[in-house]
Order: C-alpha cells, then sequence, then structure tokens
C-alpha cells in the first residue's frame, strides 16, 4: 500500500522535531532533565500553535501531529530516551477509508551527528563560525565560540 507521506515529508518533519529538542523542548523543564519524574505521575505539557498541530510531552515521550491534506494527519513520536522516532499516518472519514499506518520508524541518535544534510541554509555553519570569530577578535573578545561538542 502506498503513502501520501514521502520521505522528503517525514525528514522535514524529524527535521522539525529534533528542532524542537534542540531548543530544549525536553531539557527546559528540570524535572525531566534531571530524571526525576515519577513514570506514576507524568508531567504532561500542551502546545498549540497556530498552524492547527499539537505537540505534547509526558515522560520520556514527546508527540507533535500536524495536517496533511484533507482529513490526513501525521503524528511524531519521539523516545528521548531511547532516541528513537516513529512516524504515524491518521486518516478519518468513512470506514473504508479511515485507519492507523505506521509510515516509518528508526533510531535518531546518530542523526544528531550530522552536520549538514540537505542543508539549504542561506549562511554554512562553517561561515557564520568564521564571521562570529572574526567579530570577537574586533572586539577584543575570547576566541572560544562557546560551543560543548562539535
Amino acid at each position: 500500500m502506498s503513502h501520501p507521506l514521502s520521505a522528503r515529508d517525514m525528514a522535514l518533519g524529524a527535521g522539525l522535531v529534533a528542532l524542537g529538542i534542540a531548543l530544549g523542548s525536553y531539557r527546559a523543564d528540570p524535572v525531566m532533565a534531571a530524571g526525576l519524574q515519577d513514570a506514576a505521575d507524568p508531567v504532561i505539557t500542551y502546545a498549540s500553535p497556530e498552524s492547527g498541530g499539537m505537540s505534547g510531552t509526558s515522560g520520556d515521550i514527546i508527540a507533535v501531529t500536524g495536517q496533511y491534506g484533507l482529513g490526513t494527519s501525521v503524528l511524531y513520536v519521539i523516545d528521548v530516551r531511547r532516541e528513537r522516532l516513529a512516524v504515524y499516518e491518521a486518516r478519518g472519514g468513512s470506514r473504508a477509508s479511515r485507519g492507523l499506518w505506521l509510515v516509518g520508524a528508526r533510531r535518531i541518535d546518530r542523526d544528531f551527528m550530522i552536520d549538514r544534510y540537505n542543508d539549504e541554509s542561506e549562511f554554512l555553519y562553517e561561515d557564520l563560525e568564521r564571521i562570529y570569530r572574526e567579530e570577537l577578535a574586533r572586539a577584543g573578545g575570547p576566541a572560544d565560540s562557546g560551543q560543548e561538542d562539535q
């Protein structure tokens, strides 16, 4: 059975989810970051962006939803502790057309080690780093970029 989500769509969705993680959507909660959350009493948080998607976290799970065409939704589920991503497609409608499908699943731990992939940004990271260092040198600031890992 063919699914309307292409590999590019999945990669874009995974990238958005990864960006949310990188910006601290998980680690922003000190209880969760410290591992102090009791599984019997989960902290659940939700956000509803104007685009109509939803996101939420509970324990080690982050879920992000969005609309994909008429009557079709996509659900990205990330297990932060196990570093796994699962993508589901859900359709409503008549009994014959509605359903839930697993579109793809994968380990994502190595994905975060990639410096650049399908990066169409205006500036390369290396160019921004060079500009940053030049500005610091002109201002007489420290030469360290402040990065923890590369």
